[in-house]
């Protein structure tokens, strides 16, 4: 396991990179849709602990509402995915969600749950993303190699592209927040 910046990663104990495509294509679906599945559990965590401290404990504050309010904000968030190409200019970076964050949170412990739950909805939603370095991209390129073993070869060029996407990406979002941040509109 390793942690990184924005994440990590988990690699099953193996001598070499070969010996990980050498898993069947189920097992390697299986880790890597454990990133998103684990930003998920935390969510329900956070709704739980939330409901508990703000309505009591009861069965539904602890195993139904927190599974509710998960869906509905990971609903909402794959909804709001087609307004990252109508609406560019509101996307946030790291020092967006940060400053935006410390206001909402506001020495509130509800509502440093429920950002930490959001947060964390999020972060599975864009890792499902079918972009070759994330979770989603890989399950994806998986899948592909169903019908074909030929399409391991492109899982090198395709997770480049990726990072190089990903990198634009968050480029373009610091540069929208330092502008906000500010008050200067630097795109």
């Amino acid at each position: 396991m390793s942690l990184v910046p924005l994440g990590g990663y988990v690699m099953p104990d193996i001598e070499d990179e070969n010996a990980f495509f050498d898993f069947s294509i189920s097992r390697r679906i299986i880790l890597s849709a454990g990133g998103p599945a684990a930003s998920l559990a935390l969510p329900v965590f956070c709704f739980a602990l939330s409901d508990m401290l703000r309505l009591g404990p009861s069965l539904t504050t602890l195993l139904v509402e927190p599974f509710s309010q998960t869906a509905t904000v990971f609903l909402k968030t794959v909804s709001a995915i087609p307004l990252l190409f109508t609406h560019y200019g509101e996307l946030s970076g790291i020092a967006g969600i940060v400053s935006q964050g410390g206001r909402f949170i506001a020495l509130d412990g509800h509502n440093l749950l429920s950002f930490s739950a959001i947060i964390s909805v999020n972060l599975a939603v864009l890792n499902l993303l079918p972009i070759p370095v994330l979770d989603g991209g890989k399950i994806l390129m998986y899948a592909m190699e169903k019908p074909s073993r030929r399409f391991v070869k492109l899982h090198y060029p395709l997770a480049i592209a990726g990072w190089v996407l990903m990198l634009a990406a968050m480029t373009y979002a610091t540069v929208l927040d330092v502008g906000r941040l500010t008050g200067g509109k630097l795109l």
